[in-house]
């Protein structure tokens, strides 16, 4: 594998945000406010769309530094999910939204930024390095 895949690998992001997920998606609503209801759906939705974004990058167009970032976000992520999971206090689901809305944000400058001609580009790089 390449130097920018090994970096994507070893920080097991989608593996990692996923585990926040079924954190998340195992937590009791008893109770809740609307509120909080509203709070938790969005947190949900949010990690759905940054899982399924970055499950589609591809690694080797990523600066491989790029990934130390996003360890330390999932890391936060998870911290602050399996918090509010075990004792459903609303500050960590407040601060697990604010680490997606850094995540979100990210993602804007790794996923969709290539235009046709740089994708025709990539496509024909990679045929003419298969043929090889």
């Amino acid at each position: 594998m390449s130097k920018w895949t090994d970096a994507f690998n070893s920080k097991q992001i989608p593996s990692r945000i996923q585990e926040a997920l079924r954190l998340l998606e195992a937590t009791k609503l008893d109770g809740w406010s609307q509120a909080d209801l509203d709070n938790y759906a969005r947190l949900l939705k949010a990690l759905n769309a940054i899982d399924a974004q970055v499950e589609a990058i591809d690694p080797e167009l990523c600066h491989p530094n790029v990934w130390t970032n996003w360890a330390n976000w999932v890391s936060n992520l998870i911290n602050n999910v399996t918090h509010f999971s075990q004792h459903r206090q609303m500050p960590q689901l407040q601060a697990a939204n604010g680490v997606a809305d850094e995540m979100l944000n990210a993602l804007g400058q790794l996923v969709g930024k290539k235009s046709s001609p740089s994708t025709r580009a990539i496509v024909e790089a990679a045929s003419s390095f298969q043929k090889k």
